[in-house]
């Protein structure tokens, strides 16, 4: 999973949710029946067990195919299977359980409006903000910059509705401060001045606020909170929060993004190698991986071995790595990284022609 985008990631809630055990009121949704089995269902998402979470989302669907709720948790599981696999024949299924939500969604809040009760559901303007949240993520992955910033301002827009209808609705502050941190920090270097805030500690505050105060979203703001701590190079802090996210979820393969990368930055190269290194056992495990994120993994680790002066190992990964086949916009998307495994693979041949005995 290339980490320039873990933001985006976050932002549309496709990250680690962890499911807190429900008490005996409902803390976002009128039902708290079906509140707590969706979080039964965020909670295998989490896990990575798609196929369990698939199967319940499904069944609460069908059981209320009225509740956008279960059509949007669905679609939230579809898309995390997708992110966590980079694979796109995913995609049609997620799109039409997002559109669904939304449909449901915008037909109650009308009615609402007509009836002037629209405060009686602060939970569906969470969901809206939610639902835009991932409406710029697809524009951002087709390469429509400004339909992307449009659908986030639409996202901001209705978690603020939410937060002012009930300011108990911590989820909420997920969602404004993924769009603020991001916001800036994919903007910074030509749009914030006098007239464009730079808000990446509002995000963070935001964030932090979240992961307290949340319901859904807890584990996903601390992911969010991870990956913006990084970019801060906060990385004290940044591996604490990712311990915590690797011991709820000890099969899962998305804290080890995490951690791998704070140990790379650190300049760890025998820890970052040791962790890549389980990272790809995972991968190679997982026959529904398209081979994006196992040439992403590999190219890690030959960067670790390269820099840990185990460049045999770093030449084994750099051709392994090359041995895929992907699809060609897999192949556009990975330019970058097979350049850079170009040239692991040149020195690291260099240093062994160097240091053989004359």
């Amino acid at each position: 999973m290339v980490r320039a985008r873990a933001g985006l990631l976050c932002f549309l809630l496709t990250l680690p949710l962890l499911a807190w055990p429900p008490t005996a009121f409902a803390k976002v949704l009128p039902d708290t029946a079906r509140e707590a089995l969706f979080l039964a269902g965020l909670e295998e998402t989490a896990a990575e067990r798609f196929a369990e979470a698939d199967s319940l989302f499904r069944s609460l669907v069908k059981a209320e195919p009225g509740d956008p709720w279960g059509h949007f948790f669905w679609a939230v599981e579809i898309a995390a299977r997708m992110m966590d696999a980079e694979q796109d024949s995913f995609s049609p299924a997620f799109s039409i359980q997002l559109s669904i939500a939304q449909q449901l969604a915008e037909k109650e809040l009308k009615k609402l409006k007509k009836q002037k009760r629209e405060r009686e559901r602060p939970d569906l303007f969470l969901l809206m903000g939610n639902i835009w949240g991932y409406r710029a993520i697809q524009e951002h992955r087709k390469g429509y910059w400004f339909g992307g910033l449009q659908a986030g301002l639409k996202a901001k827009k209705n978690f603020e509705r939410a937060l002012a209808l009930d300011s108990s609705l911590g989820d909420a502050y997920n969602g404004l401060g993924n769009y603020h941190f991001w916001k800036s920090q994919r903007t910074r270097k030509f749009l914030i001045s006098t007239f464009v805030k730079d808000e990446r500690e509002k995000g963070v505050e935001q964030l932090i606020w979240a992961r307290e105060k949340g319901y859904f979203s807890r584990s996903a703001a601390t992911a969010s909170l991870v990956w913006a701590l990084i970019q801060q190079k906060n990385y004290g802090r940044a591996q604490a929060l990712t311990d915590s996210l690797a011991a709820a979820y000890p099969e899962a393969k998305s804290p080890l993004w995490a951690k791998g990368t704070i140990y790379q930055e650190k300049g760890m190269w025998d820890s970052s190698a040791a962790v890549f290194s389980e990272l790809l056992r995972r991968l190679e495990g997982d026959y529904s991986q398209s081979g994006f994120n196992l040439v992403e993994c590999r190219g890690r680790l030959a960067e670790a071995y390269y820099h840990s002066g185990r460049f045999e190992e770093a030449l084994r990964e750099c051709q392994a790595a090359k041995s895929y086949k992907l699809s060609s916009k897999n192949k556009k998307r990975l330019k970058k990284r097979f350049d850079n495994l170009t040239e692991i693979y040149k020195k690291s041949q260099k240093a062994i022609a160097q240091n053989e005995p004359e």
